[in-house]
């Protein structure tokens, strides 16, 4: 065939090959957004997230980032940057964003997240905070877990804070809410500490 007379050009091949592409990729975007139209987000939104996400080399294959391009697609965000500072963390996030466990992140599993940490109502946020201040998933916050993600935090969004401040904003947040006296924080005791000091309401809104 490709050597008849009636052979189609390979411009033409090209161009099939190209507008079948189009579609298939159309046609993945369009099942993808419906299958997340009961996220808070607006078609609107959902849609430039999208382009942002595929624009990625390894989203293209299964609209799933590899960890690693995750990680490079999350750098613009404060979140994104958290986790160059300590390994623990990004284990923490990919356990919150990877909910299927198969190291990949998938588009519905990156928005379902984040629409958690960006529309999400305060519990929502509180969880997650929670979550990642847990960092060896014990199911409970120890003060040096609380002393490192203030450090961090603060040094993330570019505050000056000591090392020796964020112990003692640690101490202090554990001599009120740790009504138990057990030296870590339940999920109960976290979440009440969130929702009156000012220190750690100021993390979650940001």
């Amino acid at each position: 065939m490709i050597n008849g007379s009636d052979a189609p050009k390979i411009k033409e091949i090209n161009a099939l090959r190209k507008e079948t592409k189009a579609k298939i990729e159309e046609s993945n975007k369009n099942r993808s957004l419906s299958e997340l139209s009961k996220t808070p987000f607006e078609l609107k939104e959902l849609q430039e997230m999208y382009n942002s996400f595929m624009s990625l080399p390894s989203a293209s294959l299964n609209s799933s980032l590899t960890i690693e391009d995750f990680f490079l697609f999350l750098q613009k965000w404060p979140i994104g940057r958290l986790v160059e500072t300590d390994k623990l963390y990004k284990e923490a996030i990919v356990d919150y964003f990877d909910t299927n466990h198969d190291g990949s992140i998938s588009f519905k599993e990156y928005c379902i997240g984040m629409s958690g940490l960006i529309k999400g109502s305060p519990d929502d946020k509180i969880r997650f905070a929670f979550k990642i201040y847990d960092t060896n998933n014990n199911g409970s916050i120890e003060k040096q877990e609380m002393v490192s993600y203030l450090a961090t935090q603060y040094r993330v969004f570019k505050d000056e804070i000591s090392y020796t401040m964020a112990t003692y904003y640690t101490e202090e947040i554990f001599r009120v809410y740790d009504t138990d006296k057990n030296d870590v924080l339940s999920f109960d005791e976290f979440k009440n500490a969130c929702e009156r000091e000012a220190i750690l309401m100021r993390l979650l809104q940001t």
